[in-house]
């Protein structure tokens, strides 16, 4: 994954119905791709590597940005998310 290579910034997208379903499909894909890996190890990849979550929704053909999210820890259920706006 790119965005943990130390690059400064990156952007990606993913369709989802909110934050913690893309986390959830980011999980998932992460998966697919390095079936070796453990969920704890491929969270950890996503925790580190994301900064926000930026939900965008299309009305009348106009995108708009909807909410913007941040990872806030790491639990053993999963991620807690903070909405900033």
């Amino acid at each position: 994954m790119a965005f943990s290579t130390d690059h400064k910034g990156g952007i990606g997208t993913i369709h989802a119905e909110n934050p913690r379903q893309a986390l959830y499909r980011l999980e998932m894909l992460i998966q697919m791709g390095a079936p070796q890996w453990s969920l704890s190890a491929v969270r950890h990849l996503i925790y580190f590597g994301l900064q926000a979550i930026v939900c965008v929704k299309r009305e009348n053909g106009i995108r708009a940005l909807q909410s913007i999210h941040k990872i806030t820890s790491l639990e053993e259920t999963g991620f807690c998310l903070e909405q900033l706006f």
